[in-house]
């Protein structure tokens, strides 16, 4: 399939699930956080289940995160990047970024119920749930986090801070 008729198949896919599940999401709010078109060109094609599709997406980014933030916290004692990137952060903010954490698996995990009680019509509210909750709250603590770890590695690779 070429892209366009990948793009083509994935809006008909959109419109329709967004008709039958009545989420108040538009396509352009969800494809600026989760890259929906990214992720149908990647696949190659559009599910016929695209509700299932749509969710695992948003499912994958959080977990994107998820297991960075992690990486931070919990940080494999042989990686150096990992160990460096642990330091720039005080007790309170990694207690603060475990919270975070801990609301994204209880988000992801409404997914998991989802696909084990066929429950479908509670994918419109959580297809809604993830674009609030990011907007709401995740890129902001995300955006702290990566800054942060910029100026960190910025710090480390002054060669007058390397003594």
């Amino acid at each position: 399939m070429s892209n366009e008729e990948v793009y083509e198949e994935l809006d008909k896919a959109f419109s329709k699930l967004k008709e039958e599940l009545k989420f108040e999401s538009n396509f352009e709010e969800l494809e600026k956080v989760f890259f929906l078109k990214d992720d149908a060109l990647g696949t190659g094609f559009i599910s016929n289940r695209y509700d299932r599709q749509l969710c695992a997406r948003i499912v994958n980014t959080y977990f994107s995160w998820y297991n960075h933030l992690h990486s931070i916290l919990m940080p494999n004692p042989s990686s150096i990047v990992n160990m460096t990137e642990n330091q720039a952060f005080s007790d309170e903010e990694k207690n603060d970024l475990n919270l975070l954490m801990n609301k994204m698996m209880a988000y992801v995990s409404k997914n998991n119920v989802i696909g084990i009680t066929k429950n479908m019509q509670a994918q419109g509210p959580f297809i809604d749930e993830g674009l609030k909750f990011w907007n709401e709250e995740i890129k902001e603590k995300l955006e702290f986090v990566m800054k942060r770890i910029q100026e960190h590695w910025m710090k480390y690779s002054d060669p007058k801070n390397n003594n």
